[in-house]
């Protein structure tokens, strides 16, 4: 699928039917997690100077809330929007309420940001 067949196909889609998986790695700071984006992203000469600078500088640490955080480690390329919304519900009761819109929100975001991507889209 190109990029545009994409982008049509995600905006005819319901997102809490669609399956995400991770793009980026991440680490745990506490109870909560990193995503990590790296500074550079080209083939090259982006490699060039990813490999330049020392190894706590390579990302860029996106930090995430108890929310995003838990939503983060739901996401397996298994789980569906809706399973991860149902699981949520389960360990945050109501402080996630309206979950769907949130979550929704949010696990878009994370797909304009390319730090995530549907299995739906994998050619």
């Amino acid at each position: 699928m190109n990029r545009r067949e994409k982008k049509v196909f995600i905006k005819k889609s319901n997102v809490l039917d669609l399956t995400p998986f991770r793009l980026l790695e991440h680490e745990k700071y506490n109870e909560f997690i990193n995503v990590l984006l790296p500074r550079f992203n080209s083939k090259f000469p982006g490699a060039f100077f990813q490999s330049l600078l020392a190894s706590d500088r390579k990302f860029i640490k996106i930090k995430l809330d108890e929310f995003g955080s838990e939503t983060w480690n739901s996401i397996d390329g298994n789980t569906s929007v809706k399973q991860i919304i149902t699981a949520l519900r389960q360990k945050f009761g109501e402080k996630i309420e309206p979950a769907e819109e949130r979550t929704g929100k949010f696990i878009s975001m994370l797909y304009e940001q390319r730090y995530i991507s549907f299995t739906e889209l994998k050619d």
